[in-house]
């Protein structure tokens, strides 16, 4: 008979070849078997893991007969589903599962890849390595957005993969923004330990102190107008479905998506209540999804609180951002409108004013279709607008530092 401690001893210390090696020498047998494909019998093995290790021994026993062993490998499990051994392991929703180095061209392991979220990860990671970006940041959106929403640390993951797509695509900005979002639902020390060695490297380098100057902080010029919730008869939240904001850092712009072209307040405060009934009723949500929204005059109504965080970006895309909707259907064709002229000159001065408020940078300044691709929303008709304006900010903070930079233009 085998004992215990030869068991353990050759598992833990020497490893498979060892093992097969001393039960070869003492006459036994043994195989490795995967219980997944063993069925109802394996189901009455008390195991841990995936693989179980079976050894008959050859030599007349004492008692008479056959003894057959079985041996749960509990402590190799994490390996054994990681490392693919024999083939047939899936991977889990880990940073050192999903970046395991890929054998040979990585296309056998592709087609066997499920849609499960930690196969969509190693699928994501795997076509970031054989240089296809693009594709592995498609792969990723579809943890991003799965439906039901996947546990945090697997959507913190995906985040950092994503990151490391937009990277090798050039895309900077987008990574950094991928990889502190990342940070913030890392469970993991190893996960959260590569994204700050991330963000590090992606951050751009702090300005040398003598040109501290060069970038005045932008403060609130003036004051803007905010028409209350009480006068579109707001409905009371669901308090219990709504979340704290907890700091600020970006906006989000986006349209109703139905044509408005009443400019009467009592119009608009009737579209802008059946849009919170439809976000309670329909959506299942505490509140009205949108901070604010403003009406073709031009107008600012207060739409949910700024404490509590918004619905109108998708899941974590919420998370410390302002959500700004614009009254109309900016699609291109009959069935769409512009922006009125008032409008656009409204969310113009109100984004400014809150980026100087709340220290929004200019890549903090976004539209619902940058954070969710394969939606239209705000409209190519708005989005046109909202690139031109980031556009403006751009050569406005450039010749700022010009001319406050020390040997800038006199």
């Amino acid at each position: 008979m085998l004992s215990w401690s030869f068991l353990r001893s050759s598992l833990f210390s020497s490893g498979y070849r060892h093992l097969k090696e001393k039960a070869e020498k003492d006459s036994v047998e043994w195989r490795v078997l995967d219980t997944r494909r063993l069925g109802t019998y394996a189901r009455n093995i008390p195991r841990e893991g995936n693989v179980t290790l079976e050894f008959r021994e050859q030599a007349p026993a004492r008692a008479g007969g056959w003894v057959l062993l079985f041996f749960v490998f509990g402590s190799g499990c994490t390996s054994y589903q990681s490392t693919g051994i024999g083939g047939t392991a899936r991977p889990m929703a880990t940073l050192a599962s999903a970046t395991t180095p890929i054998v040979g061209s990585g296309e056998h392991e592709l087609a066997r890849l499920g849609d499960r979220p930690a196969e969509l990860l190693r699928r994501g990671w795997i076509l970031m390595e054989t240089r296809r970006p693009v594709q592995a940041i498609h792969v990723l959106n579809r943890v991003l957005y799965k439906k039901p929403t996947p546990p945090r640390d697997t959507t913190g993951l995906a985040y950092y993969l994503r990151a490391r797509a937009f990277q090798y695509r050039g895309e900077k900005d987008r990574a950094l923004e991928d990889c502190r979002r990342a940070r913030d639902l890392a469970l993991r020390s190893d996960l959260r330990r590569r994204c700050d060695m991330e963000i590090a490297r992606l951050a751009p380098p702090p300005r040398p102190s003598v040109a501290k100057r060069s970038t005045p902080k932008r403060r609130p010029v003036g004051s803007v107008r905010i028409i209350p919730r009480h006068r579109w008869n707001a409905g009371r939240p669901v308090k219990r479905k709504l979340d704290n904001m907890r700091g600020i850092r970006r906006l989000t712009i986006h349209h109703s998506a139905v044509l408005s072209r009443d400019l009467s307040t009592r119009a608009v405060a009737i579209q802008i209540r059946s849009i919170q009934t439809f976000h309670i009723r329909q959506n299942g949500w505490g509140d009205i999804g949108y901070h604010f929204l403003i009406d073709p005059a031009g107008r600012i109504w207060e739409g949910r609180a700024l404490a509590h965080q918004g619905a109108h970006a998708g899941g974590v895309n919420n998370n410390h951002n302002v959500g700004i909707c614009l009254l109309g259907n900016f699609v291109p064709g009959r069935s769409g409108q512009n922006p009125t002229t008032a409008q656009v000159r409204s969310m113009e001065n109100f984004v400014n004013w809150l980026s100087a408020r709340y220290t929004i940078a200019r890549r903090g300044m976004l539209t619902h279709k940058e954070l969710k691709p394969g939606t239209i929303c705000p409209g190519s008709r708005l989005q046109q607008i909202v690139n031109r304006m980031r556009r403006q900010l751009a050569v406005a903070e450039r010749q700022s530092n010009d001319v406050a930079s020390p040997g800038g233009s006199r």
